[in-house]
């Protein structure tokens, strides 16, 4: 059988601060597309105001669909910044342990051996 070229990764360690900066950037993007959605449901679906904990509010679709698009952006951004400064940590955490992470990638269908 014919080996075929495995090219090897070792990945030591995650910069903390560059993930977490990921995180915000994919956050901004994920709050973005689903506030965009946000705010279309809420031009389509709200005409006589809008009920908040039993307390109507007289605020428009597109006083509430910006609301809702905002806070999305907001919530998604800081989430997903802390997810991922959390994760790079523990990943450090983990590697310092038990050494490093490594990866190797084959064309498809080859199998990888050794």
């Amino acid at each position: 059988m014919e080996q075929t070229p495995v090219e090897r990764i070792e990945l030591r360690k995650i910069y903390v601060g560059r993930a977490a900066i990921f995180g915000l950037l994919y956050g901004l993007v994920t709050g973005l597309i689903i506030g965009i959605f946000f705010f279309v449901g809420s031009l389509i679906g709200l005409q006589n105001g809008f009920t908040f904990f039993g307390k109507a509010l007289n605020i428009s679709g597109v006083g509430m669909g910006s609301i809702a698009l905002i806070v999305s952006i907001i919530f998604f951004s800081v989430a997903s910044f802390i997810s991922m400064a959390v994760s790079a940590f523990i990943y450090n955490l983990i590697s310092q342990i038990g050494g490093t992470l490594h990866i190797g990638l084959a064309e498809r269908g080859q199998e990888m051996s050794g």
